[in-house]
């Protein structure tokens, strides 16, 4: 013997939710609906008596809210992420740039005045003006191998700082657009939570 086949809801026939009693309407052929008040899954069918009923179906769709908060540990994940690799970023270049870190500019500026100051006592003692001449030959000497090593030493730490500069501006560029991103899903969270307060 065949079976009977049920015959379609109609879109006027109206039913409860099983969960919080809201009213709703069925969906033609449709064997599965969804409760826009409680947000529960419900499978339909027909009972003995031949009207509609529901019941919720075995798998439940997610809310609102626990899609937002999803994709805001999502957002989080990836901003630590992109924070991590900025910090590593910075680091590399920081250890690049100390490559070009030199004492040479001191110690030389330092000699240039020792040897001043050596042939300004020289001078006093001997009255020679030619070593008053020497001493402040040297100090000048001394002063500008500091100026120029420091220079060539800055030149170079720059030069590094460039190429790491469009990745670092990339990460920045994109930690802000998440930022931003992170807090419109704040306020949407906040908005879901307040309405299933007031449910």
């Amino acid at each position: 013997m065949a079976e009977r086949e049920e015959p379609p809801l109609s879109s006027h026939e109206l039913l409860q939710c099983p969960v919080c009693g809201e009213l709703l309407r069925a969906e033609g052929e449709h064997l599965y609906t969804f409760c826009h008040y409680c947000e529960t899954a419900l499978k339909l069918a027909r009972g003995r008596s031949g009207r509609p009923m529901a019941s919720p179906a075995a798998v439940r769709l997610p809310t609102e809210e626990e899609e937002l908060r999803r994709a805001y540990e999502q957002s989080w994940n990836e901003l630590a992420s992109l924070l991590r690799e900025r910090e590593e970023l910075r680091h590399r270049a920081e250890r690049a740039k100390s490559v070009h870190e030199t004492r040479w500019d001191r110690w030389l500026a330092g000699a240039g005045t020792i040897a001043a100051v050596l042939f300004l006592i020289v001078a006093a003692y001997r009255g020679d003006e030619a070593f008053i001449l020497a001493a402040v030959a040297a100090y000048l000497l001394g002063r500008g191998a500091f100026y120029v090593i420091r220079g060539i030493a800055e030149t170079r730490k720059e030069t590094v700082a460039r190429q790491y500069r469009p990745q670092l501006e990339e990460l920045a560029r994109r930690t802000r657009e998440l930022e931003v991103h992170m807090e419109e899903l704040e306020e949407r969270l906040a908005m879901a939570a307040g309405y299933q307060d007031e449910g």
